[in-house]
């Protein structure tokens, strides 16, 4: 996300939480066929290896 944010190709306004919040039903996912929903599994391993 540090890329596309510094690249101003998203602002911190264009994401809404975490893969999680959304299964787990505190917050909803897409809404419209043209949302993205964006999943960094890279950072998530680099997190659960520490």
């Amino acid at each position: 996300m540090i890329i596309p944010i510094n690249e101003s190709f998203i602002t911190e306004s264009h994401t809404h939480g975490e893969i999680g919040e959304i299964a787990a039903g505190k917050i909803h996912g897409r809404e419209a066929e043209d949302e993205i929903t964006f999943l960094n599994l890279w950072a998530s391993r680099c997190r659960m290896s520490q």
